[in-house]
């Protein structure tokens, strides 16, 4: 401490000291007497002395100790000095050192005190706790301004159960403390918003993607089939072909022996079944057949063992027979045409072209007897003309029977001249 502190102080001691020396009954000190004073620790020029930390201060007749005990910085501290720290175990009011339990005056450990009566809300009024302001919540769903209470507090967003929210998300909308609502309609092809606490649900542009990637927005639904310009189609069937909202396509097949099909969205061909007519023919295994079928499997058709047309079922031709245009026939053998033979035509004789124009079979499957007998018809011009040697009748012509018993030679070995003048005198009118 300065001299000049010193000086200004000296008085003050004088009388406290003075005062101390009464209560003990000794006499008045005077300036004679010596004061033996402990100074207190300069700490620097220009600050003031800690009395806190000072030892007793002492003088001819007497001592005072400091006493800072539950008292705030600044308070005074018994000898004459403040106590620069605060050692008050509520609150400070100023330099006043108070409980610290009361609404009004809250706090612990020297802290300043607060009003918690300040602190209430519409959600809750404020009060002392253990030296530390706390709040007495509403009930939840009291309301307050722009909203309703949870918790003690006033919730203007949306409530998620747990937590208020500012309501402005899509996951959590909401507005004036209501429940949270999800905007998300679980809609592959909306687009989904939260606007000042609503949801807003739109549909999605044609041609955007679904949101779960399987498909294509169409008129706000998504399409995994294929778009006919009208709706959706499953897409798999051969008139609507496509998948992933594609444009439907009509599959179609070229070769009548393959069909159409469509298989993961796109358009395929197959073989057609198995009987299936095609030009000449029929299908088999994709293919078209205009031999015969045997075992599953087409053949020429042109073998005695296989034989057939068409796509028939092949046969196997009987003995002596041969296959001929896809039919089981005899061979053609030459002979005059006038007895039955085992064999089809007969080789270019002179009776085949009019035998066969009045009667295919002989010159297609067999020469047989009757075959035998047109052809006598043919040669004979019905008795009115000689037929060749060894073609013996007429074929069964209208004189034949009479001539037969006028001349047996007619009808065993040669129809000649002579056979035709009986045939006349028979009764025949030849040309």
């Amino acid at each position: 401490m300065s001299r000049g502190t010193w000086l200004a102080v000296l008085p003050l001691l004088l009388l406290v000291g003075y005062l101390h020396g009464c209560a003990e009954g000794s006499s008045v000190p005077t300036l004679d007497g010596a004061i033996d004073v402990e100074p207190a620790k300069d700490t620097g020029p220009g600050s003031s002395p800690d009395l806190d930390s000072a030892g007793p201060i002492s003088f001819e007749g007497g001592s005072c100790t400091p006493d800072c005990a539950d008292r705030c910085a600044g308070a005074d501290d018994g000898c004459g000095g403040k106590c620069q720290q605060s050692l008050c175990s509520g609150c400070c009011d100023g330099d006043v050192c108070k409980p610290g339990a009361d609404n009004a005056a809250c706090g612990a450990a020297g802290a300043a005190c607060q009003d918690c009566s300040a602190a209430g809300s519409e959600c809750g009024t404020g009060v002392c706790v253990a030296g530390q302001c706390s709040g007495e919540a509403r009930p939840d769903q009291t309301p307050c301004s722009g909203g309703l209470c949870y918790g003690g507090a006033c919730c203007s967003g949306c409530w998620d159960g747990s937590a208020c929210q500012t309501g402005s998300s899509v996951g959590k909308c909401g507005a004036a403390g209501e429940a949270c609502a999800d905007c998300d309609d679980s809609e592959d092809c909306t687009t989904d918003s939260c606007s000042a606490g609503s949801c807003v649900n739109k549909d999605a542009a044609a041609g955007t993607s679904c949101k779960s990637g399987a498909g294509t927005c169409k008129a706000g639904k998504c399409c995994t089939g294929c778009w006919s310009g009208t709706s959706c189609k499953a897409g798999t069937g051969t008139g609507a072909c496509g998948q992933g909202g594609v444009a439907c396509k009509s599959c179609s097949a070229s070769d009548p022996c393959e069909q159409p099909s469509c298989a993961a969205g796109k358009c395929q061909t197959k073989p057609a079944t198995d009987g299936t007519a095609c030009t000449g023919g029929t299908c088999v295994a994709g293919s078209c057949c205009t031999g015969c079928v045997s075992g599953g499997s087409c053949a020429p058709g042109t073998s005695a063992s296989a034989c057939g047309t068409a796509g028939a079922s092949c046969v196997v031709c009987s003995s002596g027979k041969v296959c001929t245009a896809g039919k089981c026939v005899y061979p053609p053998l030459a002979h005059d045409g006038c007895n039955a033979v085992a064999g089809v035509g007969c080789g270019g004789c002179v009776c085949e072209s009019c035998v066969c124009a009045q009667d295919p079979y002989c010159c297609s499957t067999k020469w047989d007897a009757i075959c035998a007998d047109e052809c006598a018809q043919c040669n004979t011009q019905d008795g009115c003309a000689a037929g060749p040697v060894n073609c013996p009748g007429c074929g069964g012509c209208a004189c034949e029977l009479c001539v037969c018993l006028l001349d047996p030679y007619c009808c065993t070995t040669r129809w000649d001249a002579l056979c035709v003048t009986a045939c006349e005198d028979c009764g025949t009118t030849c040309p």
